[in-house]
């Protein structure tokens, strides 16, 4: 019995540590965290924008309109549905659809970006076209 609490508990802690080398060591504020990304999206004009940091959040989609200059997400947990507020080191995914239309996705990404509590600015000139 002993023994099974052993494994049990050295399961759990490497599940623990693995969850934290996968952001840098992330923390969690009671902020909720924003990101606004700036730029010229008239070639997005009537697409809706969406993003995505790492595989912890996302934000609902954005409507692209003539002279949006910036689209502020407000980040959400994946597993909750609930305020995204894990500060860290994250791979950003951005891109514009088409109505439904899955086909139309034109795909941007961040590789590496530290995401904070509050509002983070990112310049859309920033992302790779992918």
């Amino acid at each position: 019995m002993c023994r099974i609490a052993i494994i049990a508990i050295t399961v759990a802690m490497v599940f623990s540590m693995a969850g934290c080398a996968t952001t840098g060591g992330s923390s969690s504020s009671s902020e909720p965290i924003t990101v606004t990304v700036r730029g010229d999206f008239s070639d997005f004009v009537g697409r809706e924008a969406w993003i995505a940091v790492g595989d912890d959040a996302y934000a609902m989609p954005l409507s692209v309109r003539a002279g949006t200059t910036s689209l502020p997400f407000t980040m959400l947990r994946y597993d909750n549905d609930r305020a995204f507020t894990k500060n860290g080191t994250y791979m950003i995914v951005l891109w514009f659809r088409q109505g439904d239309d899955k086909s139309t996705d034109v795909d941007f990404v961040l590789m590496s970006r530290q995401i904070n509590s509050g509002d983070n600015i990112l310049e859309f000139s920033a992302f790779s076209k992918l």
